[in-house]
């Protein structure tokens, strides 16, 4: 049975404690909040794999896999903490465009679920999101004021990162036998399958990629290479062809416009790619690569039980738990939630695709730094919806892409806010320097009349 009652009490007692500090740092001080999004975001990584005998993979972090739902809405609850404490620094009317559709999105799958399953389902479904994506949506941009908070929170996400490897080495010294599935050997790690592990390994293999490039502490610079590396080992291992797709575009938009200089650190990365495929070769891992390049067609039965649930409700859809397969967001969506849910995804990607569009005209007229930062920012969002047609993550109340959606639409929505404040000040002081220029001519420089008695110029008047 699933339950809290499977944690172990000293387990139970260390998350109380760590609460109640979260709950006095968090009234103190926002930027504590740095730490509940990387909860959020390490739970959200989490997933239960099973076999196909229908045993489940008993990793050393299981407790806390089994539970992750519970401890993801306690630690989003913490966050409304923050959102009390520092009322003044929320920014109620200007939620993130593309974070409130999803938000509305969420709403209405929970709308959907008072008819296809109960009310209480449907209210219980409705204070989970407003306990978990509304809190995100609120603080992440708060916590956004100065440059430098916006790599403040790219570190954040890759230390998590490194926290979810760490726990992963653990288990490989226990029993690595566990952090693969059947008889395939593809890498799970610590989510529920070889699929999820690999979306969830390009994000953050790319987020190392950006450090790398864009971390202006140089002593990180190591910590963030060897990241990469043991990421993109990971990713190769679970033999996901949408993660290294979805790679692919990430590592396209962090170099879009520093080839020139990142070059360098290829064959580094590289050297270091290689040599760890050679550790694991000689620990006797079979990494099963060769699942890469072939071209099995393993969707389209999925694809076509999605597309004919849907089509059999199409106003409100057959549910989440009668939908299928969740092998494309987009028909996931339409199978489980009807043509509402559709008309919403379709929304999310518009305004999406504008945000992109802004973010892209802007770039030309800003710093090298900030340049960069559009460019991933720009890069998730093309990784997100192209992941989206193989898997149904946009429809997950928790994933790893759903808190990462979240987080970077908070970084756009206040990039281009913080631009323009920026571009309206610095007119502002064009144009008083400007005008100052013009008084000063008006009212301070010396005039000059000609004098009848030497034929020369001489002033009218001191000023």
């Amino acid at each position: 049975m699933e339950g809290l009652s499977e944690i172990p009490l000293p387990a139970l007692m260390a998350a109380g404690a760590f609460a109640v500090a979260m709950l006095i740092g968090l009234l103190s001080r926002l930027q504590w909040a740095y730490v509940i999004v990387g909860v959020m975001f390490f739970l959200a990584s989490l997933g239960v794999a099973r076999k196909w005998w229908g045993g489940v993979q008993a990793l050393w972090l299981y407790p806390a896999q089994s539970n992750r739902s519970a401890l993801y809405v306690t630690a989003g609850s913490l966050l409304i903490v923050s959102v009390i404490g520092h009322l003044h620094r929320m920014r109620f009317g200007s939620l993130p465009s593309q974070g409130f559709v999803l938000l509305v999105m969420a709403l209405y799958a929970a709308l959907m679920r008072f008819v296809q399953e109960s009310p209480a389902d449907g209210a219980a479904s409705i204070a989970f999101t407003l306990c978990t994506i509304l809190p995100l949506l609120l603080v992440v941009p708060a916590l956004l004021a100065e440059w430098e908070d916006w790599t403040t929170l790219i570190r954040t996400l890759a230390i998590t990162n490194l926290g979810w490897v760490g726990a992963v080495a653990v288990q490989f010294a226990i029993n690595p036998a566990q952090l693969t599935i059947d008889r395939s050997a593809r890498f799970v790690g610590l989510t529920g399958n070889p699929q999820h592990a690999g979306v969830y390994l390009a994000v953050t293999a790319t987020i190392a990629l950006w450090l790398l490039l864009n971390d202006h502490k140089q002593r990180y610079r190591l910590l963030w290479m060897g990241l990469l590396g043991l990421n993109g080992i990971l990713l190769a291992w679970t033999g996901s062809r949408t993660g290294m797709g979805m790679f692919v575009i990430g590592l396209t938009g962090v170099l879009y416009s520093r080839v020139g200089r990142s070059i360098l650190y290829l064959p580094v990365v590289v050297f270091a790619l290689a040599g760890a495929y050679q550790l694991m070769m000689a620990l006797g891992v079979d990494l099963g690569l060769e699942r890469l390049a072939s071209t099995q067609n393993t969707r389209s039965e999925a694809w076509s039980k999605l597309i004919s649930n849907g089509l059999s409700s199409p106003l409100f859809g057959v549910g989440i738990s009668e939908a299928g397969d969740s092998e494309n967001s987009y028909l996931y969506g339409f199978a489980a939630y009807g043509l509402g849910m559709v008309v919403l995804t379709g929304l999310l990607v518009a305004v999406s695709a504008r945000v992109v569009w802004k973010l892209f005209w802007v770039r030309r007229y800003v710093e090298p730094y900030q340049r960069a930062l559009i460019d991933l920012i720009i890069a998730y969002i093309g990784m997100y919806f192209a992941g989206a047609l193989f898997e149904g993550y946009i429809m997950a109340r928790v994933a790893a892409n759903l808190v990462l959606f979240l987080v970077f639409s908070s970084m756009a929505s206040r990039l281009l806010a913080q631009v323009q404040e920026e571009q309206a000040w610095a007119a502002e002081q064009e144009w008083d320097e400007h005008a100052e220029s013009a008084e000063w001519d008006a009212d301070g420089e010396e005039a000059y009349e000609e004098d009848d008695d030497f034929g020369a110029y001489e002033p009218a008047a001191e000023y």
